[in-house]
């Protein structure tokens, strides 16, 4: 948006700067028939006549700034396009990552919920090697936890 009011106002000024510096054009005849057009006749042509057309000479600097400012435009375009792109592999990758993560936190889950399900008694590994095992209670909470957990990570949000 933006560089396209800067190219309409730099037209609209190339334009009016080209209306004041314009010259007119004649046609005339020269002495062997031949038509010619130019901003000044010569002094020996026949038959001048003062046209409709409008000229300016072209200002080279002019010229080069134009196409440097539109390479710069057609560049800033590339780059913001490479950056989007980038932007865009960058989130998949991340989703990728994430869909692998679930799914094997979503294994994990499921595995734990299998082990609590099909277990009669389980128990936790003290400090000294021991085994303190669950009471019913305790082995329904843990149960309900692992299911919890495995509709967390295997749903589909």
């Amino acid at each position: 948006m933006k560089a396209t009011i800067v190219w309409t106002a730099t037209i609209s000024l190339l334009l009016i700067a080209g209306m004041a510096a314009a010259q007119d054009v004649y046609t005339w005849v020269d002495d062997n028939g031949i038509t010619s057009f130019g901003e000044t006749p010569p002094d020996n042509a026949r038959s001048v006549v003062r046209t409709d057309v409008r000229f300016s000479r072209t200002d080279p600097a002019v010229v080069q700034a134009r196409v440097e400012e539109k390479q710069a435009v057609t560049d800033a375009v590339s780059t913001r396009k490479e950056q989007q792109q980038e932007d865009a592999d960058e989130s998949k990758q991340v989703a990728a990552e994430n869909e692998r993560v679930r799914k094997q936190n979503c294994q994990l889950a499921m595995d734990r919920a299998q082990k609590y399900d099909q277990a009669h008694r389980l128990y936790r590994a003290t400090e000294g090697g021991g085994r303190d095992y669950l009471t019913d209670q305790e082995l329904d909470s843990e149960r309900a936890a692992a299911n919890l957990a495995v509709n967390e990570w295997c749903s589909r949000k």
